[in-house]
């Protein structure tokens, strides 16, 4: 009986509009930033995730403020902001963590001079900082796909010169790959996930799911493909489960999403492979 229950829930569940754009644009951006996570965390550049989700802080608060699609000037500032990031680490030899807290530093401090011009916080400016994916529209699910596709087909079409560079950079130049192309190819597409990630979880909690999925796939597979799969699952899931926990509980689902996948992380700390 219990179980004909939760199938009759999730039927009615479905029938809400925001919750079919909720899960739809759900598993675009579970997918894209799963993908991200397991070329990131590998190179030690985990913050990067962050360092780009605070400087798109400041692109949502401009777009706020001349009143154009938050989304679209986050993606605008971000990809400046990554393209100039991989740069200075090429050019100028600097450590890319403090690039990072550079950037971050910044985008927080832009944003906030940008807010207090526009009279202070608003309910859309916190929906950015906690998640909103519940507030999903047609316009939104059409510019999220349209990025993820970008996203995803960049990663199929680059995978293995990825996953080389990824275990060793030397192989990778000796194979004739155009490693620094293809790191700059990464940076924008990693810009274009966390922006679109930011509509799921918010700017607070994106890193979350970009790193926590392949955490916990590579505690359970020790191949690279095969990590690759399982977080993208276990991305998936851990979404699914924040929408309808948060949709029957009255919780914020970007904060319910990652809590779940750090559930799901700890388990792995304490199970056997």
């Amino acid at each position: 009986m219990g179980a004909n229950s939760i199938f009759i829930n999730m039927i009615e569940i479905l029938q809400y509009g925001f919750i079919q754009n909720a899960f739809l644009g759900g598993v675009m951006i579970a997918l894209v930033c799963a993908l991200i996570g397991v070329f990131l965390v590998p190179r030690r550049l985990s913050l990067l995730g962050d360092g780009i989700a605070h400087i798109a802080f400041g692109g949502i608060a401009l777009g706020i403020l001349f009143g154009i699609n938050p989304i679209i000037s986050a993606v605008i500032v971000a990809l400046i902001f990554a393209f100039f990031i991989d740069k200075l680490i090429t050019t100028k030899n600097i450590y890319a963590d403090s690039l990072i807290a550079v950037f971050l530093s910044l985008g927080v401090g832009l944003g906030l001079i940008i807010i207090s011009l526009k009279g202070g916080f608003n309910k859309d400016l916190f929906s950015y900082l906690f998640g909103s994916i519940l507030t999903l529209s047609a316009n939104d699910l059409i510019l999220i796909a349209f990025l993820s596709i970008f996203t995803l087909a960049f990663f199929i079409y680059n995978y293995r010169s990825l996953l080389l560079i990824t275990l060793n950079q030397d192989i990778a130049k000796t194979k004739g790959i155009k490693i620094g192309l293809i790191n700059l190819g990464f940076m924008l597409c990693t810009a274009v996930a966390v922006v679109i990630g930011i509509r799921a979880v918010g700017i607070v909690l994106i890193s979350a799911l970009i790193v926590i999925p392949y955490l916990s796939a590579s505690r359970i597979s020790n191949s690279l493909i095969n990590s690759t799969i399982l977080a993208s699952i276990i991305a998936v899931i851990s979404v699914f489960i924040g929408i309808i926990a948060s949709f029957y509980f009255n919780l914020p689902t970007g904060a319910t999403i990652v809590v779940f996948l750090c559930m799901v992380f700890l388990s792995t700390l304490i199970s056997r492979k």
